[in-house]
């Protein structure tokens, strides 16, 4: 029996279609007449059939709304004036809102899972210099199959692991994330920690890194570790394999944050074999795992990857390529979330707080504004040890205490998230976007967004 063809304009429509496609007498009689010929005597009415399609219609529609919807800013948690910005609040909503291209994109190879994963490793390629990639469903996944699969195919028995890279890996269903030796662990290879906390000698590499089926794993942003090129050297010279987390991976140079981030393209210069990056953070994506390297890896992976089900699904696959498709261009990074708020210039960001601070100094509710320049961690973790310089504005609260002006301001229909202080409030400019200026600044002069009968704050 041939299916006709679905004509609308995504998997909603076709729900739809099928669900009254189903109702056509010939086809409920063909239905019957097949399912006697195979024993089947009590069939389910076809209403409960054409119930189901109407479900799975309606679910599609939830799950793809938040992309069609116009207030992109419904999904955000709120205007973050903490600094931290790879903190877990404010990873997931980071994406580019170009909601309508996203959308096609996700109706479009919605049933075609293969094509969106084909197309999807062309651009990681075309984007970072690897000659292979795979995407797991978060970084803890993509490390757990990069050991297990290296290990049950006798390509690695055995992990090193510098103690400066025993970090957490991000993961959204655990707040602290997971730790690396945990993952490590789990895959069943045999773990060698080296040298110290903050870093490893030459003579650690040395000694540890000894025959070619040994996998080294190092993890970035971390301490300094001056002997790092040195581990990877040996690992080269003994035939091994290395492979780095890279928790800080962007497809750009970012010299703006520590020493500079390097693009993922060129940190194939230092001798890894394997690149594990999170979508989030600096790539501006989804939570994921992707797992960068040498084709004949990346195929001893992959065919492990498919066997255990532990590939990413083809919704986050769908976003994730049209993330990379519109952040390839370095201008068009710039544009995205993440890429504006750690590239603006501080000069930018204080005329941005001065204009704050003339609109907002009128509020009853405020003694007085400061501007000031302060350099903040970009987020809790691996990114603790990394600052970026921002302009300040500090907000004195008149007649209460800053902890309870900062408690109205998060109770706003678009909470205000801030550092509180013994006397002040301090909003850290680099982590507010531009267009979210207008809002802060209704946000000070009328902190409790009309709710005047809320309980009295403690004054100070």
């Amino acid at each position: 029996m041939q299916f006709p063809p679905f004509k609308g304009f995504g998997p909603s429509d076709a729900m739809k279609q099928l669900s009254q496609w189903v109702n056509q007498p010939t086809i409920t009689n063909a239905i019957k007449e097949a399912a006697q010929k195979i024993g089947i005597t009590d069939t389910s009415p076809l209403a409960n059939v054409q119930e189901m399609l109407r479900n799975a219609g309606r679910w599609v529609e939830s799950v793809v709304e938040p992309w069609t919807k116009s207030g992109a800013s419904e999904l955000r948690p709120g205007i973050n004036g903490t600094g931290e910005w790879f903190h877990s609040r404010w990873t997931s909503p980071r994406l580019p809102t170009r909601s309508a291209s996203l959308t096609a994109l996700l109706q479009s190879n919605f049933t075609d899972g293969h094509a969106i994963d084909s197309q999807l490793a062309k651009e990681l390629m075309a984007a970072t210099g690897a000659s292979d990639a795979i995407v797991a469903p978060n970084v803890p996944i993509a490390l757990l199959l990069v050991s297990k699969a290296l290990h049950e195919a006798d390509i690695a028995s055995e992990v090193i692991l510098p103690r400066s890279s025993c970090v957490r890996l991000p993961n959204s269903a655990s707040l602290g994330g997971v730790h690396v030796r945990s993952v490590l662990d789990a895959s069943g290879v045999r773990v060698e920690e080296i040298g110290s906390s903050a870093d490893c000698r030459p003579e650690d590499y040395r000694g540890a890194v000894t025959h070619a089926k040994q996998l080294l794993v190092l993890a970035s942003p971390q301490s300094v570790d001056d002997a790092r090129e040195a581990g990877l050297a040996r690992v080269r010279e003994v035939g091994g394999l290395a492979c780095e987390i890279a928790l800080d991976g962007c497809i750009h140079d970012l010299p703006s944050i520590g020493s500079g981030v390097r693009a993922l393209s060129r940190r194939w210069e230092d001798g890894p074999d394997l690149i594990v990056v999170p979508g989030q953070f600096l790539l501006s994506g989804p939570e994921c795992g992707i797992v960068l390297g040498k084709r004949d890896v990346i195929a001893t992976i992959r065919k492990s990857a498919e066997e255990w089900g532990m590939m990413c699904d083809h919704v986050t696959a769908a976003i994730l390529c049209h993330v990379l498709q519109n952040t390839h261009n370095h201008d068009q990074w710039l544009q995205t979330p993440t890429g504006a708020a750690l590239t603006t210039s501080i000069e930018n960001l204080e005329n941005r707080a001065r204009r704050i601070s003339v609109q907002a100094d009128v509020s009853e509710h405020i003694d007085r504004l400061e501007v000031h320049r302060q350099a903040f961690k970009l987020g809790t973790g691996m990114w603790q040890g990394i600052r970026l310089e921002s302009a300040v504005l500090r907000i004195y609260p008149q007649n209460k205490s800053p902890s309870a002006f900062a408690d109205e301001l998060v109770r706003r229909k678009i909470p205000v998230w801030c550092n509180v202080h013994t006397e002040y409030l301090e909003i850290v400019m680099r982590s507010i976007d531009p267009s979210e200026d207008a809002i802060l600044v209704e946000s000070l002069l009328k902190p409790q967004d009309g709710t005047e009968n809320s309980p009295p704050s403690d004054a100070t």
